[in-house]
């Protein structure tokens, strides 16, 4: 008897499993399920205040109030700093690229800029335009001054989904079954990727300026104003 009930329980739960359909597997929304695990951000609590007992002694307590006074002090420095930069950058830039222009190449390092007192400044050139990436409209600044400079780079062409295309009724469903071969409308397929194109370099920039600019120096200074990013240059002490 007993026997007969777990066949009958055996057989009602096959028949039940095959009357269930199984459940589809939906990767986007599992990726975009957040972790079970995550836990919440502590709240705030309250500051700590440390005093200094003094027992310590009037040497820590002044330690402290130099260093707010240094930390003030610096900021100044600081602004001054950004100040006398910004005037000084675009003289030295335009000496540079006339010392480029005379020694009919790259200048001999080490470069230093020096006032009638005699004092000097290291004027720091780095380049990193080898296999550099450059924005379309910043390649188009450039070739402004300089359009040879399209000779030097190659397109990169990368592709990502249009959100709003995969948001449309069966696109995200008809994915999820086959990304390859997903049977989207033409229109869905023409839109459904968005492209993004960068310009890389293939070498390093810095040799071929001079030519480029057919001896101008203002082309020159403008090309290496525009190229910061890729061709950093900075005043040092």
């Amino acid at each position: 008897m007993a026997k007969a009930k777990a066949a009958g329980a055996a057989r009602a739960a096959t028949s039940q499993a095959k009357k269930s359909p199984a459940r589809k597997t939906d990767v986007f929304a599992a990726a975009a399920k957040p972790a079970k695990d995550a836990k919440k951000a502590p709240s705030a609590v309250a500051g700590t205040t440390l005093k200094i007992p003094d027992v310590a002694g009037e040497d820590v307590h002044a330690a402290l109030r130099f260093f707010r006074s240094a930390k003030l002090q610096k900021k100044s420095a600081e602004a001054q700093q950004k100040a006398a930069d910004e005037e000084l950058s675009p003289i030295v830039l335009g000496l540079f690229c006339q010392a480029w222009i005379a020694a009919g190449g790259l200048p001999q390092k080490p470069y230093t800029v020096v006032n009638n007192k005699g004092e000097e400044l290291a004027l720091v050139l780095q380049d990193k335009s080898n296999a550099a990436a450059i924005r379309e409209d910043l390649l188009d600044a450039v070739a402004a001054e300089l359009p040879g400079i399209r000779d030097l780079v190659d397109p990169e062409t990368s592709f990502t989904f249009d959100t709003a295309v995969l948001a449309e009724p069966g696109v995200r469903e008809k994915l999820n079954e086959a990304i390859v071969a997903a049977g989207l409308t033409k229109e869905q397929q023409n839109n459904l990727l968005v492209s993004k194109t960068v310009y890389r370099t293939r070498e390093s920039l810095v040799p071929q300026l001079l030519t480029l600019a057919n001896g101008d120096p203002r082309r020159l200074a403008t090309a290496l104003e525009l190229l910061q990013g890729l061709i950093t240059r900075y005043l040092n002490s």
